[in-house]
């Protein structure tokens, strides 16, 4: 099960990788320029910066029959 979820998971990354290839390809060469400029920025979200884990803020799961 765990190897599914890794499989789908590299999966995802390939699509995204893919996606944003075509779509530099595409763009004009302006914003090309941007982009090869920029920069990225990651902030941690409200749980990260608490010291909380995400996993703590989710209301925990009942079964249904």
């Amino acid at each position: 099960m765990q190897e599914l979820s890794e499989l789908r998971d590299q999966l995802r990354d390939l699509m995204f990788f893919l996606e944003a290839k075509d779509t530099l390809a595409t763009a004009s060469s302006a914003t090309q320029q941007e982009i090869q400029e920029g920069r990225i920025i990651v902030q941690p979200n409200a749980s990260e910066a608490s010291g909380t884990p995400a996993s703590a803020n989710k209301k925990p799961r009942t079964k249904r029959r």
